[in-house]
């Protein structure tokens, strides 16, 4: 090996520890597999190694194609065999080693225990099932995605709970809730979506504290600084005798905006004693609609002849004055925002406890059980010690794929079996191999964290002499492609030590193009209200949007790049749809980009990923079956007229 930053070390050598970053199309899940064969050829033990993925999806198709290596391997004969150990594992083939590498897929394949490549949801679920007593749960637990349904459970419960008591000690707090964010929906929105969601980060902001809600407001208020008295009175309370000289000083100016300071000012002191409606009026006159000074203050000649030696004195209150008031509105958003807290840390905490109550009555844990059960137990637990020793004696060399969406639990999990590979002897082979591209992080909803993959690398590199091996070089991608990647990241300064990319296929035809920003056209709101009959008026669509524009101009740019029989692939063939993909970051606006090639006679795989149940024409014969055995039944015979089976028109349809 060699040092790090010649990034010259050999990648599958099985007593290194090495950090991989591995852009997109460079061959990542090849390396790792050539990883683990190499491990296994090596002699280790299939039980002795963990690799860890982030999907079902993805650690299936890894052990699929790690199998399908090995039997690749036994069918070799000695020459090809010889060849492949020799290029792709950098090994000296002899009839020995022949011999054995011919063995490992039947010995793989039938182990006990057997290699293990699994998420690391999986991996939490085994660890817990196996210390369940040292994690204080029932050994049957079962796991659950629906948590949505969990989660609106628990709601209704804590709901009913408080609309059922008038004197609940969440009602004050609930009603602060409803107060600040204005409504039922955003209420619940930010309890499920904002607290629950993140249930992990409450966790382990409260972690050990007897009273969670309690820590939580200290240190709301610690970061808050709020007053114990209404900053809105305590301004005029304060800034009265100010306030009456200003206005003295400006009350016989003829400007429109110093009559209007004066008049505020005497509006505001009018009453009795300080009101809040008087500071708001205040506020209005002396600052902008943007919470500013207003520019129409300020010196000039006209203002000196009148004023004379007060005018630095009348701009200087004016000024003083206005940042005060500014002042004040920062020390009541605060105020208020101390109270949005206190109230949903503590209408939090007691969703939280109905969601987890209701978990525990089925014996039931999702995900974020299993990442913060796995990680006490692991860190926090009477046994943690003992059972990280038996974890680590049983785990010799880490694998974890797509760093990049690693979450700080995940890591802080991951950092004891770490730490015991660094303190523990020489006695066995032990490595650990982490792939990563901060690029392609895509969890940010699952609190994926790609800063985390540089925390990781310099772990790696302090306490295990770890390397980094960057691996840049796409097998799919055109010039013209890495070029686009390396101009973005190499001049926005995007990812600190970014690697420029490159392609081992540079004579690929490619293109990328920079398209405007499609912007939606403005609405006429002032449409005619009229009452319409749907047998014979069609629903008026609303006018297009941005999504739509921008759907039509793909369909455009498809219809003529297969009409120009564009050349693709290094065999430079015509382009076929089957050749294009469309990415979107979200799907909720898919049917306007569907619609658009539809539109086109453009075939294609929508997002709609139902079962067979869920196409048009099973779901049309369902309807011929359910009107004969129910012929009153309208809208099956409706459907049925209009489906291709009698294909009816709407003459037909409004006639019946």
């Amino acid at each position: 090996m060699t040092d790090s930053n010649t990034h010259t070390v050999y990648p599958l050598e099985p007593t290194a520890n090495i950090a991989v970053s591995a852009s997109a199309g460079a061959g990542k899940t090849y390396l790792l597999v050539n990883r683990i064969v190499r491990l296994l050829i090596e002699g280790a033990d299939p039980g002795s190694i963990l690799a860890i993925t982030f999907t079902r999806k993805a650690a299936s198709e890894m052990l699929e194609r790690v199998q399908e290596r090995l039997w690749q391997l036994h069918q070799y004969d000695d020459k090809t065999l010889s060849t492949v150990l020799t290029q792709e594992f950098n090994l000296s083939a002899n009839a020995e080693r022949l011999d054995s590498v011919r063995k490992l897929y039947d010995s793989v394949l039938f182990a006990e225990p057997s290699l293990k490549i699994s998420t690391f949801h999986a991996f939490c679920q085994d660890l817990l099932q196996y210390f369940a007593l040292d994690a204080d749960l029932p050994p049957a637990f079962e796991l659950t995605e629906q948590t949505y349904l969990l989660a609106d459970a628990a709601w209704d419960q804590l709901f009913d709970e408080i609309s059922q008591d008038n004197k609940h000690p969440l009602r004050s707090a609930v009603d602060e809730l409803f107060l600040q964010l204005g409504s039922l929906f955003s209420t619940r929105t930010a309890l499920l979506d904002g607290f629950l969601e993140y249930r992990s980060d409450w966790w382990s902001f409260t972690d050990n504290q007897a009273d969670p809600v309690s820590y939580a407001t200290e240190v709301a208020k610690a970061f808050f600084q709020p007053t114990t008295s209404d900053p809105e009175l305590a301004f005029l309370e304060s800034y009265a005798k100010q306030l009456i000289g200003f206005s003295t000083l400006i009350q016989d100016l003829p400007q429109q905006i110093y009559q209007k300071l004066a008049n505020a000012v005497s509006i505001a002191f009018n009453e009795t004693a300080p009101t809040k409606q008087g500071f708001t009026i205040i506020k209005s006159a002396f600052l902008t609609a943007k919470n500013e000074a207003s520019k129409n203050v300020k010196y000039s000649k006209a203002l000196e002849k009148k004023l004379g030696a007060n005018t630095d004195q009348m701009l200087q209150a004016y000024t003083q004055l206005c940042n005060a008031i500014i002042e004040t509105l920062d020390i009541s958003k605060r105020n208020k925002l101390y109270q949005l807290h206190c109230s949903w840390y503590q209408v939090g905490q007691a969703l939280l406890e109905h969601y987890q109550a209701i978990k525990r009555s089925r014996h039931q844990l999702d995900f974020s059980d299993l990442e913060w059960l796995s990680y006490k137990l692991l860190n926090k637990a009477e046994n943690a010690q003992w059972i990280q020793y038996k974890l680590d004696s049983r785990i010799n060399h880490l694998l974890v794929d797509e760093f990049q969406d690693t979450n700080s639990t995940q890591w802080q999990m991951l950092l004891p079996l770490l730490q015991e590979m660094a303190s523990g002897n020489n006695e066995r082979q032990r490595s650990v191999f982490l792939v990563g591209d901060t690029k392609q992080s895509i969890y940010s909803f699952r609190r994926a964290n790609p800063e985390l993959q540089d925390t990781a690398t310099h772990w790696l590199q302090e306490n295990l002499q770890a390397q980094t091996y960057p691996l840049n070089k796409s097998w799919r991608s055109s010039t013209a492609i890495i070029q686009a990647v390396n101009h973005v990241f190499l001049n926005q300064d995007l990812i600190t030590d970014f690697s420029e990319h490159d392609t081992h296929k540079p004579k690929l035809w490619g293109h990328v193009e920079c398209w405007p920003l499609f912007v939606s056209p403005e609405n006429d709101n002032d449409e005619e209200i009229y009452f319409r009959n749907p047998l014979d008026t069609p629903l008026h669509r609303n006018a297009i949007n941005a999504h739509q524009l921008e759907g039509q101009a793909i369909a455009d740019k498809i219809a003529m790049l297969i009409s120009n029989k564009t050349a693709v692939g290094e065999n430079k063939r015509a382009l076929e749809y089957k050749d294009i993909y469309i990415l979107l970051r979200k799907r909720a606006h898919a049917n306007a980009y569907e619609q658009a090639l539809a539109d086109k006679s453009i075939p294609f795989v929508g997002t709609e990923t139902g079962t067979l149940l869920d196409c048009q024409e099973v779901d049309d014969i369902m309807c011929l079956l359910n009107f004969l055995i129910t012929p009153f039944d309208n809208m099956a015979l409706a459907q049925l007229i209009k489906s291709p089976i009698f294909n009816g028109s709407d003459k037909d349809l409004i006639a019946l």
